[in-house]
């Protein structure tokens, strides 16, 4: 897939190095932010590889899981990403649409 996870036992954190041009930073970012909640993350650029480190907050979070659930989580979002690209004029269109302001029925009959 690209990417390759090292779980660090003394600290239980992990770090996931992602091959540059398989997956966008801002797929990366999006992705690692999901787990801000229960993990802390850092993301960084090293040696043409994004690096995602991944460090509980409790000793409860399973890291290896939550190394797997990252994965998911990026695909998920470079999906988006992608789609949001192709199908992005059509949706400025909708909202457009539905956000256009209405005309007033006195406004109709004064002109």
């Amino acid at each position: 897939m690209g990417e390759k996870v090292i779980v660090n036992s003394q600290d239980g954190s992990a770090e996931i190095r992602i091959a540059a041009g398989l997956f966008s930073g801002d797929a990366v970012v999006r992705a690692a932010h999901l787990f801000t909640g229960t993990c802390h993350v850092q993301v960084s650029e090293e040696g043409g590889k994004l690096l995602v480190r991944i460090a509980p907050k409790s000793p409860e979070v399973d890291v290896k899981q939550i190394a797997a659930d990252f994965h998911n989580a990026l695909l998920d979002e470079q999906l988006r990403l992608r789609l949001r690209e192709e199908t992005g004029e059509i949706q400025k269109m909708i909202v457009a649409e539905a956000f256009a302001p209405l005309e007033r029925p006195e406004q109709e009959q004064q002109a």
